[in-house]
């Protein structure tokens, strides 16, 4: 069977704030709007991991945040914070069956599943979802605009 949690290399939180800020950073002086940016330094991350890198957990955890965070301030669904607890799940279930290839989007293999990286998913979702309201002050907050994404599992 893959490797377990307790197997898993635990996320160092300064080196996943790093990867995600710097992700950031490459991204300020581009044009378009926060979440604009976010979405590209989100790809970039995903990119960076398609790589010799795809075992890096603090890589990983950077890279789920800023997906979270990036669909949640372009859909402004609060489902959003509830996807990686469902992804974590999928994951756990494919592990358990070892068929993880099946939800590898690279040739490199699936990490295992981790809290920490549905921890760094909720938080991006939660920024993503100010990040929304900061950008459409005047709307509400609308259910299952996520969903059809979610769907797709590019995450």
């Amino acid at each position: 069977m893959g490797a377990t949690n307790s197997q898993m290399p635990k996320v160092n939180e300064a080196m996943v704030i790093r990867h995600i800020e710097n992700a950031l950073l490459k991204e300020m002086s581009s044009g378009g709007t926060i979440n604009e940016k976010v979405g590209k330094a989100f790809r970039a991350l995903q990119s960076q991991r398609r790589s010799k890198e795809w075992v890096d957990p603090d890589l990983a955890a950077a890279e789920h945040y800023l997906y979270a965070r990036f669909l949640a301030g372009a859909t402004g669904d609060p489902i959003v914070t509830q996807a990686p607890r469902f992804y974590n799940l999928k994951k756990k279930i494919f592990f358990f069956l070892e068929i993880e290839n099946l939800m590898t989007t690279s040739a490199y293999p699936c990490l295992p599943p981790t809290e920490e990286s549905v921890a760094w998913g909720e938080r991006g979702a939660m920024d993503g979802l100010n990040d929304f309201k900061f950008m459409n002050p005047a709307t509400d907050f609308t259910i299952g605009g996520s969903v059809k994404p979610l769907a797709k599992s590019v995450y």
